[in-house]
């Protein structure tokens, strides 16, 4: 073939391929964005609701946000608006603007993002049970059900006067947060008898205080927690909680425990035979409370 009809063939080709691309139906999956500069392209429908993969819209995979002629061409959580100036899905700007999407009917202003709940309409929203602001999904977690060191993610978890409050064990941050009381200026109460040493927010906002707590380079909520609901073990490995450590408990026999530095860390005398602070004698290397 010579070179001018191998261009030529190239040409056609080339074109016969934008037409094919202009009225190709996308795949299941995937939605079709229209560019700026007259491109279009199927964009994948990320597991989120978002095209573009993991990017929300455009992320990952285009620039422009889908066209539309009102909102039930937009049926994405992060753009369910048709604004008819542009004619593109746009983020919400009320509960109204996520009314067209299933299970997601309240809107998050800040992010323009259609959501289950939001902690301010909690009650509404999740009957019971609580919000949880760093998801906005429902939790499974009764309001104000959670007492002093159980865990939660919204301070409504928590009886009156506690906050949900991230934790840590050693330097990892743990999961969710644990209901805490402020010192308030005095002594905290045995076994949480730790201030922590920051003052640190709560997970629904509320302003940086000092809480009453654990020994974080030693042990965690769940571990103190162990010792209470007095758990049986054989081996360390039988007590999950982090700080957890199976040793002989007074006259209970093996039980979970954790480390201590002072007695005021463990349990109050009349919880049980977990409120000394010591060893086994000499076979444990550390003390514990139990000891």
């Amino acid at each position: 073939m010579s070179r001018v009809l191998w261009v030529i063939a190239l040409a056609m080709l080339i074109g016969g391929a934008n037409c094919a691309r202009e009225t190709v139906s996308c795949p299941e999956g995937t939605a079709i964005v229209d560019f700026e500069d007259g491109g279009r392209e199927c964009v994948p429908i990320g597991p989120d609701g978002g095209l573009g993969g993991t990017g929300g819209i455009g992320g990952g995979g285009g620039s422009g946000n889908p066209e539309c002629e009102d909102d039930l061409d937009c049926p994405f959580e992060e753009a369910p608006r048709c604004d008819l100036t542009s004619q593109t899905c746009e983020p919400c700007l009320e509960d109204l603007d996520c009314a067209g999407i299933d299970g997601l009917p309240r809107c998050d202003e800040e992010e323009g993002l259609c959501v289950e709940c939001l902690p301010a309409t909690e009650e509404m929203d999740c009957g019971d049970r609580s919000c949880d602001p760093a998801t906005r999904e429902c939790s499974d977690i009764v309001r104000g059900s959670r007492a002093e060191c159980e865990a939660c993610v919204s301070d409504s978890d928590c009886i009156e006067e506690f906050a949900c409050i991230p934790m840590q064990f050693g330097n990892v941050p743990l999961r969710g947060g644990f209901c805490l009381q402020t010192t308030g200026g005095g002594e905290c109460a045995q076994p949480f008898a730790f201030p922590l040493p920051d003052s640190r927010e709560s997970l629904s906002g509320a302003a940086a205080a000092v809480y009453c707590g654990v020994n974080e380079e030693l042990t965690s909520c769940e571990a103190v927690q162990a010792l209470i609901d007095n758990e049986l073990c054989e081996d360390d490995f039988d007590c999950a909680a982090p700080g957890g450590i199976c040793r002989q408990v007074g006259e209970l026999g093996l039980r979970c425990t954790y480390e201590c530095t002072v007695p005021s860390q463990c349990l109050l005398p009349e919880d049980g035979s977990g409120s000394t602070c010591g060893d086994d004698g000499g076979s444990a290397p550390e003390e514990y409370c139990g000891g």
